[in-house]
């Protein structure tokens, strides 16, 4: 079980739904998901995050749909144990910190984008590769590997699907996953 990646995966789901699916009602902001059954018919695994369309955006519900959508996995109790785990891991933390840092330094380009999920994740993916390479001062990834830009515009629009399977095809993102499932939270898992 790679349950870094699950947990990382709903939250960064949570977030990208938050960049193009909430409009403002006088001062408060609430969630409108244009076809929510669309969005759950494509993400499934993510309905109790869906479902959070049309209330108020609050930081309590998104986690109370976070945790639902864990908990309602096949391995939802050990994941929600090895979640504990991993929120207490700095490394782990890291990660979840990096990706909306991401999306702030990417907003121009993720407006003018497709607005698809998994363009999104296999481009921070090979941003964040190409940025602990630099840091490591480790060279040989390929500029297309690590620019981490989103230029296709699939035709099925902000709702497609992901590869299944644990590989997606796309190299940075299932490298990504790769480190995720090394942490160390991953290895104490409860399964």
């Amino acid at each position: 079980m790679n349950a870094a990646w699950e947990i990382v995966e709903a939250v960064f789901f949570e977030q990208w739904l938050r960049f193009y699916f909430i409009e403002e009602k006088g001062e408060d902001f609430y969630w409108h998901m244009d076809d929510p059954e669309a969005l759950r018919e494509a993400w499934p695994q993510f309905a109790a995050i869906i479902s959070l369309d049309g209330n108020q955006v609050e930081h309590q519900a998104s986690l109370r749909a976070i945790y639902e959508t864990l908990h309602e996995r096949e391995n939802g109790p050990a994941l929600l144990k090895t979640a504990e785990a991993c929120l207490a891991e700095p490394a782990f933390l890291a990660e979840l910190a990096a990706f909306p840092a991401w999306v702030a330094t990417h907003e121009r380009e993720l407006e003018s984008g497709s607005g698809d999920f998994t363009a999104w994740l296999q481009a921070f993916a090979a941003t964040r590769a190409a940025t602990l390479e630099k840091t490591a001062g480790t060279v040989g990834k390929t500029v297309g590997e690590t620019t981490g830009e989103i230029t296709a515009k699939p035709a099925s629009g902000p709702v497609a699907r992901p590869a299944s399977g644990p590989e997606t095809g796309n190299s940075a993102l299932d490298a990504y996953k790769a480190r995720l499932a090394a942490l160390a939270c991953n290895k104490n898992s409860f399964e």
